[in-house]
């Protein structure tokens, strides 16, 4: 269950950030069941078991409810893989300062290295990025150095080759270089990950002029990667304090990745507050949850199992497709060893893709979305308080839906799909000028189909979204891309 923040932090080993709160949150925690614990805080696929970080928790709460004192905490000031510590930047003083940072987003399909530039300004809180960052990508990602794990440090070396392009040779020995692991690192075990990050943190050391910690070297949460996206959806529209939106409130954000799907929006109810992130000099509490597994390759991934071996039809591919499983780019059929014909069938492609949403699963905290997971409603009156990004955007844009439409329902994107999906092979696998969709990035239409009927099932049948909710669906502001990214760089230059 939640346990909310309006008493202090308890810093822990066990539970990541647990907190003793109102008397509401305390309600839950003695309601919840174990099991309920597992799957609120270590993501589903948990063990069922109560950690001894939550064990301390539940002592706090004992000891307040008799009447002791709880004893005064120290606050943590930096952000640590796992979430376990509370996400604090500051203000370096003076103004007029330049400094940089460099962010390598280490994801489940490629890894890919950011220069922010950052200027101090006297009176600003927060630093003012120069934008579009400068970025470039390598595939395939960290993850695949599974079993060959020293040499994953050699791999970064084009990332840092162009940023030193990037930065002032003075400069480089005072900019952190910050690498931050996401899901997909997360899922090939610790000790794979750790000896992955260790290869390239030695790699680094040894090779980069820039300014190099071990602690730096990280795999993140999916708290961790939710609460930076918020923060920078939040930067880029100016809504966090002392900022020119301030006084419009913050905005939620749901973002869709290749391996996990993360949930962040800021709560007023501090029994739903579960992340609280400290910048500028005010805390914001957020609900965050990232659901691992979850992201759109990894739920494809789910919905071939359930495919059988040999020849095949597939709902999720068009009509005329018919490959042996190795043969598409996208590698969309994961371990399937035989050959699939597409029947392009939308219902039965987002029959198969809400299946794998355990709605049957106990909810100790109502309301849930799926997997006993706590989730307060993000919408009211047919609009959302969130934005869509990542593959959301992608998606949308590959059939045209994005950028012309500032919001959308997913209604909306049951209709894109029965019409993509309904469209021959050969229709849609066409690119440029007079193509049926002109804005298809190329290789996209080998998983559009599955995106739209996955997209659409997330969000009613995962989320609980209505069908005709209006959400923005956005993949840039003011020309900036929106990714967590800039959020750990903005972390980096203010610790």
């Amino acid at each position: 269950g939640a346990l909310a923040n309006s008493w202090g932090l308890v810093q822990n080993s066990g539970c990541g950030v647990c907190a003793c709160g109102s008397a509401r949150s305390v309600g839950r925690v003695l309601r919840a069941s174990a099991a309920g614990m597992a799957a609120r805080r270590g993501g589903l696929g948990a063990a069922a078991a109560v950690r001894p970080g939550a064990l301390v928790a539940l002592a706090l709460v004992a000891l307040a409810l008799r009447g002791g004192s709880l004893p005064t905490l120290p606050q943590p000031g930096g952000a640590v893989a796992g979430g376990r510590k509370i996400l604090s930047a500051g203000t370096p003083g003076g103004g007029g300062e330049a400094t940089y940072a460099l962010v390598i987003d280490a994801g489940s399909s490629g890894s890919r290295v950011h220069v922010y530039k950052m200027e101090w300004e006297a009176g600003r809180a927060l630093p003012k990025v120069t934008l579009p960052d400068k970025k470039l990508k390598v595939k395939p990602g960290l993850s695949t150095f599974k079993g060959k794990e020293k040499e994953a440090g050699a791999y970064l070396e084009p990332l840092i080759k162009f940023a030193m392009e990037h930065v002032p040779e003075a400069q480089r020995a005072n900019t952190p270089v910050v690498l931050s692991g996401t899901a997909g690192l997360r899922m090939v075990g610790e000790a794979s990950a750790a000896k992955i990050l260790e290869s390239c943190f030695l790699w680094l050391k040894a090779n980069s002029p820039f300014k190099v910690e071990r602690k730096k070297i990280s795999v993140i949460s999916g708290s961790d990667e939710g609460a930076l996206g918020w923060l920078t959806i939040n930067y880029l529209m100016g809504r966090l304090d002392g900022m020119p939106n301030a006084a419009e409130g913050t905005v939620g954000g749901i973002e869709l990745g290749g391996a996990s799907a993360q949930v962040t929006f800021q709560t007023a109810d501090a029994a739903d507050a579960s992340y609280p992130l400290k910048v500028g000099g005010k805390t914001y509490q957020l609900y965050t949850h990232s659901y691992l597994g979850f992201g759109q390759e990894q739920a494809r991934q789910k919905v071939n199992e359930q495919i059988g071996e040999g020849t095949a039809e597939d709902p999720c591919m068009n009509e005329g497709y018919e490959k042996g499983a190795g043969a598409s780019p996208m590698g969309v059929y994961g371990g399937h060893g035989g050959v699939l014909r597409g029947t392009g069938s939308f219902e039965k492609c987002k029959a198969a893709a809400e299946a794998i949403f355990d709605k049957a699963a106990a909810c100790p905290d109502a309301p849930c979305s799926f997997g006993g997971v706590h989730q307060p409603p993000m919408w009211k009156g047919g609009t959302s308080s969130v934005i869509l990004f990542e593959n959301f955007f992608h998606t949308a844009r590959n059939v045209g839906m994005a950028p012309a439409r500032a919001e959308v329902t997913p209604a909306d994107f049951e209709e894109a799909g029965a019409k993509f999906c309904g469209a021959k092979w050969g229709d849609v696998s066409a690119h440029g000028a007079g193509s049926a969709y002109p804005g298809m990035e190329k290789e996209a239409e080998y998983k559009t189909c599955f995106s739209l009927a996955y997209i659409a099932a997330f969000l009613q049948r995962g989320l609980n979204m209505p069908r005709g909710t209006r959400v923005p669906v956005m993949g840039q502001v003011g020309g900036s891309d929106i990714e967590w990214s800039l959020g750990q760089g903005l972390m980096a230059v203010m610790n």
